[in-house]
């Protein structure tokens, strides 16, 4: 039995034991009806206020969804900037390194060379303190050993380069 049948027998009913005259007995009956198809209608307003509310509530779970979605593709838009910032980053510190070895044998190679020269001009010193004194022979001496630096000196950069 539906919820209106059920409230009609309830009040006819207790209408029948109250003895009232049928006047008014339509009357109270039409009252009951009355009430029975506002609190039917209160109910249809209450479901569709409540799927209303339900379907509002999915637009903001989709609004949300969306809203994380576009948040984590900008997220990951900005992950990819920085990695290629950081590859960039090791490219130009191998480059710097690369460069920074190439500075370094540069440094080695001009130490070398200024060794050999403070060698070879001490030795053209000690030349000519040996002819200024007299002694030819040390002076001979010297000159081969000038002669064997120039040639050192000149066969270790032609291997080098």
């Amino acid at each position: 039995m539906n919820v209106i049948a059920r409230l009609r027998s309830f009040a006819c009913g207790k209408l029948a034991q109250s003895k009232l005259p049928s006047k008014e007995m339509r009357l109270r009956i039409f009252s009951m009806r009355r009430r029975v198809a506002r609190m039917v209608l209160r109910k249809s307003r209450f479901n569709i206020l409540y799927k209303h509310k339900k379907k509002n509530g999915t637009k903001d779970l989709k609004v949300k969804y969306r809203r994380l979605k576009a948040d984590i593709e900008e997220i990951g838009k900005e992950q990819k900037s920085i990695k290629e910032g950081q590859s960039q980053v090791r490219e130009k510190f191998k480059a710097i390194e690369m460069e920074c070895q190439v500075l370094k044998k540069e440094t080695e190679l001009i130490i070398q060379q200024s060794a050999l020269t403070r060698l070879r001009l001490a030795l053209l010193f000690h030349i000519l303190k040996a002819r200024e004194e007299g002694d030819f022979a040390k002076a001979a001496q010297l000159s081969q050993l000038l002669r064997l630096a120039f040639y050192h000196g000149f066969a270790s950069n032609i291997n080098k380069n």
